[in-house]
């Protein structure tokens, strides 16, 4: 059969469409924190493998009750290693480290402590700024270790009217993300609701006064819930989509009717956006069942995604 030029160039127009196209979200694209899915990094690198995952996310070692920031050189080495031979690799490391009170400021949940309580939890709050930026470089190390470049902060212990704080908060953030993208790494702003930043509308606000070449988003999509917003599609409206680096599932979005999540509707809108990263497992079960429930999260997943896997 013969074409003429117009037909050729129809039919090639088509086929860059179909190739440029998005390609759905799978399960290669999913991670989990591995110290609430498993109780020891080699039970870790098991349910992996059981799932065929990609990706894990990092916080405290898997059974050991102790962080990554604190192991040493050779001992980060030493589990890097571990993954890249397990074929596995970190979607970004979750530091904690911004989750205390800003000297000056009151904490929301203070009030109903008792005083002395409160004193003791403010000079803890106080030591902890004092070494922020040792345990910023502890992270940084970690990242290195691990080949990420992402690091996850928060917007420091949430105080009455966090708005007021923004420009305190976004100053002190702003610093230790210049500190960090001199390393070549990018910090990502979570969303909590113990933290100044607990709601999509919040993050939205603050992430404006931080360049983006210092800091990106990681959305927890549970979080703004307590706050009584809809995560999606409203929270997730007000969110500047280039933004989002990472996506936070907690298991109660997955398993719980009163909390559970479209998460196929959301991934696909994720795609849509643009969204190249990954989606990462935080099981939050403190009932003693994290492990089971990670298994189910998983196997839920892969019955949202089945039809793209």
């Amino acid at each position: 059969m013969n074409f003429d030029r117009r037909q050729f160039l129809v039919l090639s127009a088509a086929a860059l469409r179909v190739s440029a196209a998005p390609k759905p979200f799978e399960m290669s694209r999913v991670s989990f924190i591995t110290d609430e899915a498993s109780a020891s990094p080699e039970d870790a690198i098991a349910f992996a493998h059981k799932y065929n995952l990609k990706w894990v996310e990092l916080r405290e070692v898997p059974g050991a009750k102790k962080a990554y920031t604190d192991l040493t050189d050779s001992e980060l080495k030493a589990a890097a290693r571990q993954l890249k031979e397990a074929g596995l690799r970190v979607a970004f490391f979750n530091s904690g480290g911004t989750k205390y009170a800003l000297p000056g400021t009151e904490l929301v949940r203070w009030s109903k402590m008792a005083p002395a309580e409160v004193e003791k939890q403010r000079a803890s709050h106080a030591a902890q700024h004092a070494k922020r930026m040792e345990i910023l470089q502890r992270s940084i190390a970690a990242a290195h270790a691990f080949d990420t470049k992402y690091i996850r902060v928060f917007s420091f212990g949430r105080v009455a009217e966090p708005e007021k704080l923004f420009p305190r908060v976004a100053d002190e953030l702003g610093g230790m993300g210049e500190i960090a993208r001199k390393e070549g790494l990018l910090m990502l702003l979570e969303n909590e609701p113990a933290c100044n930043v607990g709601s999509c509308a919040e993050m939205a606000a603050l992430i404006a006064k931080l360049p983006e070449s210092t800091f990106g988003l990681n959305w927890d999509a549970n979080n703004g819930q307590s706050m009584k917003e809809k995560p999606y599609p409203d929270g997730y409206s007000l969110l500047p989509k280039h933004r989002i680096k990472h996506v936070h599932m907690h298991g109660r979005t997955l398993l719980d009717p009163e909390k559970m999540l479209d998460w196929k509707t959301i991934f696909a809108a994720l795609v849509k956006d643009g969204f190249r990263g990954a989606a990462g497992l935080e099981t939050h079960y403190f009932d003693g069942t994290k492990i089971e429930k990670s298994h189910l999260c998983m196997q839920r997943l892969q019955e949202i995604l089945s039809i793209r896997s």
